[in-house]
């Protein structure tokens, strides 16, 4: 009987310690479900944060997978003019522009149903049939199996922007135009100034002080026309008008050479020497003869203005992968290392300049820079050393 009622006991124990343990993993349990409970509410909560935050800043639409808008936001019924009932349930090129290339959709449509995102620039059309420009990221929604169940656009309005640039290109132009013409009206008189000047000097009739004063007027009239001629050539290229006639061309012939006569008096009157490498009457390159002439013209022009006299100049050349390698090199003031970098803009003249009282527009470089690169597609660039000197260099 005591053995009955010890085993009694023992169950009765075992049963309430089983018993509490359930109890506490019940408790357990209820805990952990008001937690997840608490952190799903945060999370939507979260969520719905986030959604607020994207809609105030953003243009949000979603469309399911044949491009049927089945959301849009405040943003994206203002600025397009439709209500949200006119949106919902309408293809998304309700939107489109009708002048929008066709490719720019072949294009988003490959990449949206290939799983990819898209992103890109569109004009779009209002209700009133007025433009607004957008700035577009279109990502694909897949669930689990990896199959596309709608697509979320997320754009920018850019229309300021876009109106901003149209009137920035617009003011350019009519500068870019302005130039020209005024350029070509200048040429015509400055021409015959030349002209006559220089018929003048070949009369005996005329003294000494009146061929000087003669002489002056053609130089100064050539300085003018020289000036006229950069301004008109930096307005081509703003333009995309500069006209390119690229050739097969032998190097020292062609270019060397007669560069070597163009700016001999230059650099007799500093009294400088002019040395050549690499280059042995056997190497062509394809390219524009009289732009490729007129560049190293500028480099070997401001290469004289900056070596005192006496200094030199070197050009170099060689042939590597298939690339044209030039130097044009000199030994004079140098140029300060913070000023390098803006050499190449129009209008900019380095402290050198100003110290040797150098004559130019500031256009020389930046001309230079189009020719090469835009048209020949090289490249141009400057190391330089105060009281060093300076070198650039050219590949083709």
């Amino acid at each position: 009987m005591l053995t009955i009622s010890i085993i009694l006991f023992i169950m009765l124990i075992s049963s309430f310690i089983y018993i509490s343990l359930l109890l506490k993993k019940y408790k357990s349990s209820l805990k952990r479900q008001a937690y997840l409970k608490n952190s799903l509410k945060y999370r939507n909560k979260s969520l719905s944060e986030y959604k607020k935050a994207v809609d105030v800043g953003t243009i949000v639409s979603k469309t399911d997978i044949n491009g049927i808008i089945t959301y849009v936001n405040d943003s994206f019924c203002k600025i397009s003019g439709f209500s949200y009932s006119e949106l919902i349930g309408k293809p998304h090129s309700i939107v489109n522009h009708p002048m929008t290339n066709k490719l720019v959709f072949k294009d988003m449509w490959g990449k949206i149903l290939n799983k990819h995102i898209w992103h890109g620039d569109l004009e779009n059309r209002a209700k009133n049939g007025t433009s607004y420009f957008v700035n577009s990221t279109i990502v694909p929604i897949l669930d689990s199996k990896e199959n596309i169940v709608e697509f979320v656009s997320i754009r920018y309005n850019t229309t300021e922007l876009n109106n901003a640039l149209k009137e920035a290109k617009a003011s350019q132009i009519a500068k870019d135009d302005f130039l020209a013409n005024i350029s070509h009206e200048l040429r015509t008189p400055l021409n015959a100034i030349i002209g006559f000047s220089q018929i003048i000097l070949k009369k005996s009739i005329w003294d000494e002080k009146t061929k000087e004063y003669v002489n002056k007027v053609q130089i100064s009239g050539e300085n003018l026309l020289q000036l006229v001629n950069t301004i008109l050539d930096f307005s081509k290229i703003e333009k995309g008008e500069m006209e390119f006639n690229p050739q097969n061309i032998n190097l020292k012939s062609d270019i060397y050479d007669e560069i070597i006569i163009l700016v001999e008096l230059q650099v007799k009157e500093k009294n400088l020497s002019i040395s050549m490498s690499g280059c042995d009457g056997n190497n062509y390159i394809f390219a524009d003869k009289q732009l490729l002439q007129q560049v190293f013209i500028n480099l070997i022009s401001n290469a004289v203005k900056f070596t005192p006299d006496g200094g030199n100049i070197d050009l170099s050349y060689k042939l590597e992968d298939d690339k044209h390698h030039f130097k044009v090199c000199d030994n004079g003031i140098g140029i300060e290392k913070d000023e390098i970098e803006n050499m190449f803009k129009p209008f900019k003249q380095t402290t050198s300049a100003k110290k040797v009282r150098a004559k130019g527009t500031g256009l020389g470089l930046s001309i230079s820079k189009n020719i090469i690169e835009n048209l020949h597609h090289g490249e141009i660039s400057v190391i330089s050393q105060v009281g060093v000197g300076t070198c650039f260099k050219i590949i083709i």
